[in-house]
């Protein structure tokens, strides 16, 4: 705590006492402090706008977007995966398993992302889900289907847990209401739109373009969140604090 005397123009003087609270985080070769509130509950903090804002936001939406629509699109194509996998008998779990691994670790991961920072845990979380999409489009047995769409479940869980937590970060608390529910919105249009995407894409083609198809995205939309990377880190700043992609004054 310190104590700052601050004299009047009348000659009276007064004590003013500033909280300086520093959160010192390890990451990256250095510290970060996160700078005290200004006096009378003025917050300092710059959130980003313009063209780096439209990216950032919509390559959240959109990979909220495509995790949600992967639960509906499997729906749409089971027939086609079981007449050429076969194992009829399990084809519940190549949903079931996508969703379990989905909710186990939507908890655990914004814990995680509290403690390694959150640009690392989202970049990783997508490219679990490239990677786990990918292997599940060269599944050659409906049991190595599911084991994959377990994995790229918990890949898609992550994805869903840390949208919600950046888009919160990226907007200012007035404005938070309507970002989480543009976000309901994508979830929505996702869950209401494949199974009519899955039947176009299993009765048109190979089953196995379900998958391919969201690696092309995934990784389409994880360019922005590198290219922000890369101007913070010029900047001097980082992404791995809990004001992700914000700026502070001075």
């Amino acid at each position: 705590m310190m104590l700052d005397t601050v004299s009047s123009n009348n000659g009276h003087s007064f004590d003013r006492i500033i909280d300086a609270k520093f959160d010192m985080r390890e990451e990256e070769g250095g510290f970060v402090s996160e700078q005290p509130t200004l006096p009378g509950g003025k917050d300092d903090t710059v959130y980003i706008q313009g063209p780096q804002f439209w990216f950032i936001s919509k390559a959240i939406a959109i990979m909220m977007f495509i995790v949600n629509l992967e639960i509906p699109v499997a729906v749409a194509a089971l027939v086609a995966i079981t007449d050429d996998l076969g194992g009829f008998e399990n084809v519940a779990w190549v949903v079931a398993s996508y969703l379990r691994g989905y909710v186990i670790v939507i908890v655990i991961c914004a814990k995680f992302s509290d403690i390694f920072g959150r640009q690392l845990v989202f970049l990783l979380s997508i490219a679990i889900f490239i990677i786990f999409s990918a292997a599940c489009s060269a599944s050659q047995t409906i049991i190595q289907l599911i084991i994959f769409r377990a994995l790229q479940g918990m890949g898609g869980g992550e994805c869903f847990s840390l949208c919600t937590i950046l888009i919160m970060e990226l907007v200012p608390p007035e404005k938070r209401t309507k970002y989480v529910s543009n976000l309901s919105v994508v979830n929505a249009l996702a869950l209401l739109l494949g199974s009519v995407v899955g039947g176009a894409i299993a009765a048109n083609t190979t089953w196995r373009w379900i998958f391919i198809i969201k690696c092309v995205l995934g990784l389409a939309r994880s360019a922005p969140l590198l290219l922000w990377r890369r101007i913070l880190r010029f900047r001097g700043h980082s992404l791995t604090t809990a004001n992700l992609i914000m700026e502070r004054k001075g």
